[in-house]
C-alpha cells in the first residue's frame, strides 16, 4: 500500500490525496508537522532532500515527492492524464501555472496568515468558505489532472481574465 507524508493544510498535499481518491486508489497517510520541522528530520530528509510535502512512498519503497510529479504517476493511463501530445502539454501548462504562479502567491500567503489553529480545524474552515464555481467558466479540460485539482478561484476565472493569463 502507498504511505503519503503530508500535512493536512498544505494544497499540495490535498492534490494528492484527492488523485489518490479519486483513482480510487488506497493509501495510508502520515501527518508531517511542517510547523514543528517534522520534515526537517533526519528520518524525513532521507525521503526527499528537499524536506518538502508530499511524500509517496511507493509499494516497492521508491519515495516520490514533488506534488506533480506524483500527480502525474498516478494518472499514468488513466482518463486524468491525457494520452494525446498537445492535450498531456496543455494539462500540464495549468498544472505548472498553478505550482509556480498560483501556489507562491496564493497559497504559501495563505499559509502565513492562517491562524496556528490544528490543521483540521483550517481544512473544515476553508471547507465551509469555499465557494461555487460558475457554469460558464473552465479553466482545464474536464476529466483532466488540473481539472480535478484546479483550485476553486482557477476555475471560478472567466473566460476574459482567463485570456490575460496565456
Amino acid at each position: 500500500m502507498h504511505r503519503l507524508y503530508d500535512y493536512l493544510a498544505s494544497g499540495n498535499g490535498y492534490k494528492v490525496r484527492l488523485i489518490l481518491r479519486l483513482l480510487g486508489i488506497p493509501f495510508e497517510r502520515v501527518e508531517v508537522d511542517i510547523v514543528r520541522g517534522e520534515s526537517r528530520t533526519a528520518e524525513f530528509l532521507a525521503k526527499t532532500p528537499e524536506g518538502r510535502i508530499p511524500v509517496l512512498r511507493l509499494d516497492d519503497g521508491t519515495h516520490l515527492f514533488e506534488s506533480n510529479a506524483i500527480l502525474c504517476y498516478l494518472a499514468e493511463a488513466t482518463p486524468y492524464l491525457p494520452e494525446g501530445r498537445l492535450a498531456r502539454a496543455q494539462a500540464l501548462q495549468w498544472m505548472f501555472w498553478e505550482q509556480y504562479s498560483h501556489e507562491p502567491n496564493v497559497a504559501t500567503v495563505r499559509h502565513w496568515v492562517t491562524p496556528r489553529t490544528s490543521p483540521s480545524t483550517r481544512t473544515r474552515t476553508s471547507r465551509r468558505k469555499a465557494g461555487s464555481t460558475s457554469p460558464r467558466s473552465r479553466a482545464c479540460a474536464p476529466g483532466s489532472i488540473a481539472s480535478a485539482i484546479a483550485p476553486a478561484s482557477l476555475r471560478s476565472l472567466s473566460v476574459d481574465a482567463r485570456a490575460h493569463l496565456s
